[in-house]
C-alpha cells in the first residue's frame, strides 16, 4: 500500500503517513487499523503474513 493511498483511506494528508513506521507499531494497532479500515493486515505492509500467520 502506498503513503498515499493509505493517506486517503484514513482522510489526512499523504505527508501525515510514514510507511516506514509501520513495522514499529504494536501488532494490536496494526490489526486495529486494519479492522477499521475494512483491510487485511498484510495489506499494510509486506511482512504482515508473518507477524500474523495469516495466509492470505
Amino acid at each position: 500500500m502506498t503513503a498515499w493511498r493509505l493517506a486517503d483511506l484514513l482522510g489526512v494528508h499523504e505527508d501525515q503517513i510514514d510507511l516506514e513506521e509501520l513495522p514499529e507499531l504494536p501488532a494490536c494497532v496494526l490489526l486495529e487499523l486494519a479492522r477499521g479500515l475494512d483491510l487485511d493486515p498484510a495489506d499494510l505492509m509486506a511482512s504482515a503474513d508473518e507477524i500474523f500467520e495469516r495466509p492470505r
